[in-house]
């Protein structure tokens, strides 16, 4: 026995009283624990959930990207077909005044031989 055991003190306790303190500190430490562990899970789950929202965001993003660089890849392909088509405007041009220059050449000239041929001939 301790130096300072108190045996009357001791035989005077109710043990019960003791074991009943004992059961209710073991409850508060499992509530702890549950507690602890609701808060722990909590936290994973909104880091799983935060992730979650990120890496969907993410995708949004790329995929709306991608359909804007469609657009505009789009809209690139289109401005080269007006260009290459302003172009062949622009040679289609050039040959019809070269035709139209060539017709009224060859007219100029029938038009002197009938001069010539009624007495008309001149300096042209």
């Amino acid at each position: 026995m301790p130096d300072n055991y108190e045996g009357e003190k001791w035989e005077k306790e109710v043990l019960s009283d003791y074991y009943n303190k004992i059961n209710k500190a073991q409850e508060l430490n499992q509530k702890i624990d549950k507690a602890q562990s609701l808060i722990d899970n909590f936290e994973d789950k909104i880091s799983a959930i935060k992730a979650k929202t990120k890496s969907e965001i993410s995708e949004v993003k790329v995929k709306y990207q991608q359909e804007k660089e469609d657009i505009k890849d789009l809209i690139q392909a289109n401005k080269d077909k007006i260009e290459q088509a302003n172009n062949d405007i622009n040679k289609l041009d050039v040959k019809l005044d070269m035709e139209l220059k060539d017709i009224i050449h060859e007219t100029i000239l029938g038009m002197r031989e009938v001069a010539e041929e009624i007495g008309l001939k001149g300096d042209l």
